[in-house]
């Protein structure tokens, strides 16, 4: 938002240049906190990871304030559409279909690029693929690149509707237990058990009193 109010640049380059800024962020961190980890597993990256996340909300809180603010957005979050008798707003559909491009792009890069495929080898067998070639720490810091990237996409899809420091600790913690539920190396079940557990949540919206669902709403 800075670039857009302070820097009265254009909205797009100031999405571009936080998407930069945000794979730089994730490659950075890889190098210099993540990679110092000795014999990590994965309960303790995500451990390192959650402290990192509190370090910049706090860094964050401190210098621009932990108030709510206003995100310039091409498309009003309150803009909507009338299909017949469904009501669809336009950022809502949106945040579908980038969540489906992504997906996509994902699948295909996993699938058919080299460095998607080395990415996969070295989740799978860091010593093998190190012994084949395979240059792992540079795929572990490309890998977190690309997930600092895909993070600030899902923080700027959400910053029309709601922006301060801590705005992604809700959509952190459901993610966090749909990535529990569908294996934490699994991408089909990455990709299927939030579908299950966000549909499981509207029908209980539906079937359940209030005094009931709360505990399963969050």
């Amino acid at each position: 938002m800075m670039l857009l109010t302070s820097f009265n640049l254009n909205v797009y380059l100031s999405f571009f240049l936080a998407f930069l800024f945000a794979a730089l962020l994730g490659c950075f961190l890889e190098f210099a906190v993540l990679r110092r980890a000795k014999e990590p597993n994965v309960l303790g990256m995500i451990v390192i990871t959650i402290g990192i996340e509190m370090v910049i909300l706090g860094f964050v809180s401190w210098k621009f304030g932990a108030e709510q603010k206003t995100m310039p957005f091409p498309i009003d979050p309150y803009d909507s559409l009338f299909i017949g008798d469904i009501f669809l707003k336009k950022l809502d559909i949106l945040t579908l279909v980038s969540a489906l491009g992504l997906m996509g792009v994902l699948f295909l890069f996993f699938r058919f690029s080299k460095l998607g495929l080395a990415m996969k080898a070295t989740q799978q067998n860091s010593v093998a693929a190190r012994i084949v070639g395979v240059r792992t720490n540079r795929i572990l810091m490309t890998t977190w690149g690309i997930s600092s990237l895909v993070g600030a996409v899902a923080g700027l899809l959400i910053s029309p509707t709601i922006m301060h420091p801590y705005m992604m600790w809700d959509p952190m913690l459901k993610g966090f237990a749909a990535a529990v539920m569908g294996g934490m190396t699994s991408l089909p079940g990455a990709v299927v058990a939030p579908i299950c557990w966000g549909s499981s949540r509207i029908c209980s919206a539906v079937i359940f009193p209030l005094s009931l669902r709360q505990w399963w709403l969050l």
